[in-house]
């Protein structure tokens, strides 16, 4: 019987390169093991002894055969690539070779035989998944044939099919198997390498859940650890990051949002951005620090975290008396400030502007459209407009509130 994984019911917020290329490096250098290689350098990539460190990283990049090759590098590919896109690429290297490690450690502790071939670093991989997704869907492909007797000969009755199964039914389910083949010690498999693999991927997502460098989604299910743990949610801005923002006042930082181009943003504006929405946890700000962009919410994590281990407290921000609130202003005072804004809008020619709300960019629009807009209440007064001679997000009501100078 056949039964192998198809797909997963996961996000993928990056492309996995990096598995792509472990996969394609593993591929060649099978084939030239196969065809190519010597047999004294053949032996140089078989796990055997404590004192040949070099067998135990390249074990994992022969196969024995075809089907050996392509079973481990098929759940490689569903796997894999899952999590190399979770973590990035080169968090997944490292990741990869922590588990091959781990694997051929084991295997040198519970037997004496030579071994080759990816699956303990796989199952280092599934043990990283079964952590991070243990209720999410996995997509099974089965195929399976049973002898079906006639009285005029013998035939044979073939299925396949595929069907949905819960996460942590499947890997526990082969994870029973190697614990019972470690056990039993038959069928000539590296089990003790599958176990050490997938010890080590259970142990490095504990790591990294507990210390929440694993960003997650909203539409994310909980891990095996959030009841201990909870989740580092890389869409939401928290009071903590907003009051840590407010705090930073006229400190100017570079911003990439959505996909206009970057451009400079004082941390009063870029409060202001997060309180309506149109600042979202997934854009990017530079860390000069780091020398790099990170995700707005990794980054005033970063420094919210930096700030409680010091000691230092984040006071809590008070709205200047002058901004402007739509919910504050009355009826007729709100229309006053629409006409005459309106105007000023006018004033501004044929330039064009964006409108960002709800987490999207909009136009860009001719000035002449937005009054429109404005006076017809698709747009407001607090919504954030970009102009590309300004070089920067404004509120609205902030960025007309005089006509152009000429």
């Amino acid at each position: 019987m056949l039964l192998v994984p198809v797909r997963l019911d996961v996000l993928f917020p990056r492309v996995p390169w990096m598995n792509y290329a472990i996969i394609a490096i593993t591929t060649v250098i099978t084939l030239l093991w196969w065809f190519s290689f010597p047999e004294d350098v053949q032996e140089m990539f078989v796990l055997r002894s404590w004192s040949e460190p070099w067998g135990w990283f390249a074990s994992a990049l022969v196969h024995g055969d075809i089907f050996h090759w392509f079973f481990n590098m098929m759940f490689l590919w569903v796997f894999g690539n899952a999590i190399c896109s979770k973590l990035g690429s080169w968090r997944y290297i490292g990741l990869y070779l922590f588990f091959t490690l781990t694997a051929g450690i084991f295997h040198l502790l519970m037997s004496d035989a030579g071994a080759i071939g990816a699956s303990g670093a796989i199952n280092g991989v599934i043990g990283f998944y079964f952590a991070l997704y243990p209720v999410n869907q996995i997509k099974m492909f089965y195929a399976f044939s049973l002898p079906f007797g006639y009285r005029f000969g013998h035939r044979t009755l073939f299925q396949s099919g595929t069907f949905q199964l819960t996460g942590y039914w499947v890997i526990l389910f082969w994870l029973a198997g190697d614990i019972y083949g470690a056990i039993s010690g038959g069928g000539g498999i590296a089990y003790g390498a599958h176990l050490g693999g997938f010890i080590g991927g259970m142990s490095l997502a504990f790591i990294f859940l507990k210390f929440k460098l694993v960003e997650f989604q909203r539409a994310d299910n909980n891990h095996l650890f959030q009841r201990f743990f909870g989740s580092f949610i890389i869409d939401d801005l928290t009071k903590e990051m907003k009051g840590y923002c407010a705090s930073l006042g006229s400190k100017e930082f570079k911003v990439k949002i959505n996909d206009l181009e970057e451009q400079t943003v004082p941390a009063s504006l870029l409060h202001c951005m997060m309180q309506t929405k149109n600042l979202k946890g997934t854009d990017f700000i530079y860390d000069p620090v780091e020398s790099n962009w990170l995700e707005v919410s990794r980054y005033f994590h970063n420094q919210v975290e930096a700030h409680k281990k010091s000691g230092r407290k984040i006071e809590a921000y008070e709205e200047p008396a002058t901004e402007v609130n739509k919910a504050d202003l009355s009826q007729e005072s709100t229309a006053n400030t629409s006409q005459s804004i309106s105007q000023n809008i006018r004033s501004w020619g044929q330039e064009s502007f964006y409108i960002y709300r709800d987490g999207q960019n909009h136009g860009p629009y001719p000035a002449q459209t937005l009054a429109d807009y404005l006076e017809q209440q698709q747009v407001f007064l607090e919504d954030l407009i970009f102009n590309k001679t300004r070089q920067e997000w404004q509120p609205l009501s902030q960025l007309f509130a005089q006509k152009k100078s000429l």
